[in-house]
């Protein structure tokens, strides 16, 4: 969680019950503080606490999902895929 003047402005976490050695970031920042630049200290933060694991930081959002996007880019992730959703003829 981070906390300013007593108040939560955002969380997150990771989940590492899968896809070794990967360890998959969460996080959210109150809506009516975001671009202020918490989601990407947390990032930052959780991508600390994941090296000192030994694992790898992933993180993935829906490609609609602009501002999520754009913190994981600032942190250092960057685009390894896309996931297409639809039906094939046959």
């Amino acid at each position: 969680m981070l906390e300013q003047n007593g108040e939560v402005v955002a969380s997150g976490g990771f989940m590492l019950n899968y896809n070794p050695p990967y360890a998959d970031i969460y996080m959210e920042v109150k809506e009516s503080l975001r671009q202020k630049g918490y989601g990407s200290l947390i990032t930052q933060e959780l991508k600390k606490e994941i090296y000192k694991m030994g694992r790898v930081p992933a993180a993935r959002c829906s490609i609609h999902n602009l501002a999520s996007k754009a913190t994981l880019l600032k942190a250092g992730f960057s685009i390894c895929g896309f996931i297409l959703k639809g039906n094939l003829n046959q």
